[in-house]
């Protein structure tokens, strides 16, 4: 698994995410589908951010990656955000949650 830089903080815990697959994902561009990727980020002044691999022409993306958080900040929120990979221009957001640690127990398995 990946683990983020984070600076000369200390860590109170480590986060798991495992990002696994997408179900129909709206289509992003006008022709095909889309070529999605997650990317997490977690923390507020210093933020910890990582992606997976964009999956080609799919609204069903199955990822099955694994990345690891320190976490600095028992009330730091996790930000879950989709895109869609374009080969020209921006690429564009497909949406995003959150959720907040607060809320996750130790050794909860959120799906």
């Amino acid at each position: 698994a990946m683990m983020p830089s984070q600076g000369n903080r200390v860590p109170i815990g480590l986060l798991r995410v495992n990002v696994i697959s997408g179900k129909n994902l709206p289509r992003m561009d006008i022709i095909g589908s889309s070529d999605p990727y997650v990317v997490l980020k977690l923390g507020t002044r210093v933020v910890q951010e990582v992606r997976t691999k964009h999956i080609l022409n799919t609204l069903n993306p199955c990822w099955e990656e694994q990345f690891v958080f320190e976490v600095i900040n028992a009330t730091s929120t996790l930000r879950v955000e989709v895109w869609d990979h374009d080969l020209v221009g921006e690429d564009d957001m497909i949406g995003f949650f959150d959720i907040a640690l607060k809320y996750l127990t130790h050794e909860e398995t959120m799906t």
